[in-house]
């Protein structure tokens, strides 16, 4: 008896995806990918896009474990968030009652954020408070 195998079953046999052990499992996977998306563009029929999804869960748990992210500093994400809204520490220290001197000597390291003003920048940008609290908070 002949099975004929479906347009994914197909692709998984010509692209064999498997969990990416090294750096050269890694390029492989990207070029599948981009092969991918060159050949069918931003939406590709539904075998394609879902072996695009494979390749690239197995691409990002790759890059989640050779190249960790570390959690930026209440500093690091003090300074971020004024340059994203964009506003100026004095415009945050008026909104929030928090003397500018402080701000700035928050951003700079020289200070770290109180709790109390952690609620008050969390309030200000929107954000989750822990956004400003280090691991040993």
């Amino acid at each position: 008896m002949v099975t004929k195998l479906s347009t994914y079953d197909s692709l998984l046999l010509k692209y064999k995806p498997r969990p990416i052990r090294n750096d050269r499992e890694y390029r492989r996977a990207l070029r599948q990918v981009e092969k991918l998306i060159q050949r069918h563009g931003p939406v590709p029929p539904r075998a394609e896009g879902e072996l695009i999804a494979v390749l690239s869960t197995l691409i990002e748990s790759y890059e989640v474990d050779r190249f960790p992210r570390r959690k930026p500093s209440p500093a690091e994400m003090l300074a971020h968030l004024i340059d994203a809204k964009p506003v100026t520490k004095a415009a945050v220290a008026r909104a929030t009652g928090i003397p500018r001197s402080t701000i700035t000597n928050v951003v700079s390291g020289r200070r770290q954020i109180s709790k109390e003003n952690v609620i008050k920048l969390a309030t200000y940008f929107h954000v989750d408070p822990s956004v400003f609290l280090t691991t040993s908070d």
